[in-house]
C-alpha cells in the first residue's frame, strides 16, 4: 500500500453556506476542499485537508446555518455509532448523542436550535448491539435528550419554517413505490409529497420551492408544490 495515492471516491459532499468552500468525505474521515473563486481570475485553489484528527470514522456532514458549526456520524467497532458537533474555528468537538447505536444524517433546524437525525436497525456489517427504537429523532443542537418523532423513514431534513420533517420512504418494492413524505415534530399530520418507481434520493431545496432527486443515477431538478397533492416524479415529466 503506498503512502501516498489519488482518492477516486469521494461521498458525502456538502457546500459550505457561504458557498466557499465544500465538505466531503473520503477514505474514511472528513475534508476540506476550497472552491474555485471565479470572481478572480486564475484563482488557486489549494489541495483538500482534513478537518479533524479524530481516529473514528467520519461520515455525512452537515453544516448549522450561520456556517460556524458542522455535524456529522462517527463510528468504530469498539465504541459504536455517535454524533459530533465541531465548531469550525476552535476546531471543539462535542459528542452530542448519549447512547451508543448506528446514526445517520443529522441535519439542523433553519434556526440551529435543533438536530434532526435517523437511528438505524442493525445490520451484518455494524452489528445488532444498541439498535433498539430505530426511528427519526430531533434533539438540542447543544445536546441533549433525544425526542423520537416516527419509527419510520430515513434522510430526514427541517422544512424551511422548521415546523414539519421532510423524509424518505422506501416502500415495500412490490405495491409502494419510494417516496417523499413529511410529517410534524409530533409524527402526526403524515403527508406524502411526491412518489416515484425508480427515484431513491429525494432533495428539498432550502426554501422548499424545489426538490432534486436521482433517479437511475441521473439527477434532476423540478418545482416542488405545496398544493397537498401527491405528484408522480420521473424523468419522463414535462415540469
Amino acid at each position: 500500500a503506498p503512502d501516498k495515492f489519488t482518492v477516486k471516491t469521494i461521498r458525502n459532499a456538502v457546500t459550505s453556506p457561504d458557498e466557499k468552500y465544500i465538505l466531503f468525505n473520503a477514505v474514511g474521515y472528513l475534508w476540506e476542499k476550497r472552491l474555485p473563486d471565479h470572481t478572480v481570475p486564475y484563482s488557486i485553489v489549494s489541495n483538500p485537508t482534513r478537518v479533524t484528527k479524530g481516529t473514528d470514522f467520519e461520515f455525512e456532514p452537515s453544516f448549522s446555518p450561520d456556517g460556524k458549526e458542522i455535524v456529522y456520524v462517527t463510528w468504530s467497532d469498539e465504541g459504536s455509532g455517535a454524533i459530533t458537533k465541531m465548531n469550525l474555528f476552535d476546531k471543539k468537538m462535542t459528542k452530542l448523542s448519549e447512547e451508543k447505536g448506528i446514526f445517520r444524517t443529522p441535519r439542523y433546524s433553519p434556526d440551529g436550535k435543533w438536530i434532526v437525525y435517523q437511528k438505524e436497525e442493525g445490520n451484518n456489517q455494524q452489528g445488532n448491539a444498541f439498535c433498539v427504537n430505530p426511528g427519526l429523532y430531533i434533539m438540542p443542537a447543544s445536546g441533549g435528550k433525544p425526542t423520537l418523532v416516527i419509527k419510520d423513514g430515513s434522510d430526514p431534513y427541517f422544512s424551511k419554517d422548521g415546523k414539519r420533517i421532510f423524509f424518505q420512504s422506501n416502500g415495500d418494492g412490490k405495491d409502494e413505490n419510494f417516496a417523499l413524505k413529511s410529517c410534524d415534530l409530533n409524527g402526526k399530520d403524515v403527508r406524502t409529497h411526491f412518489t416515484s418507481k425508480y427515484t431513491n434520493s429525494f432533495v428539498p431545496s432550502p426554501d422548499n420551492n424545489w426538490i432534486a432527486y436521482r433517479e437511475l443515477f441521473k439527477v434532476y431538478i423540478a418545482t416542488m408544490p405545496q398544493t397537498g397533492k401527491t405528484v408522480d416524479l420521473s424523468a419522463k415529466m414535462e415540469s
